[in-house]
């Protein structure tokens, strides 16, 4: 299976430290890095996107 260039994470207004903190740390284990972090997004508390070192080659995703 191939992994996604992109994830993103909605962060529930009623986490707990705890929750929040695993909640960004498994697509961190997973080799992604953070690339943005939205606060009060509609209906959720946060929104976090990371993303795969990768680069557009030709219209396409390549992982570095």
């Amino acid at each position: 299976m191939t992994k996604q260039v992109f994830r993103v994470v909605d962060i529930p207004c009623d986490s707990t430290a705890d929750e929040m903190s695993a909640l960004l740390n498994g697509p961190a284990e997973d080799g992604y890095t953070l690339q943005s972090l939205a606060y009060s997004w509609p209906g959720v508390g946060a929104r976090a996107v990371f993303r795969l070192p990768a680069r557009r080659v030709d219209g396409q995703w390549v992982r570095e």
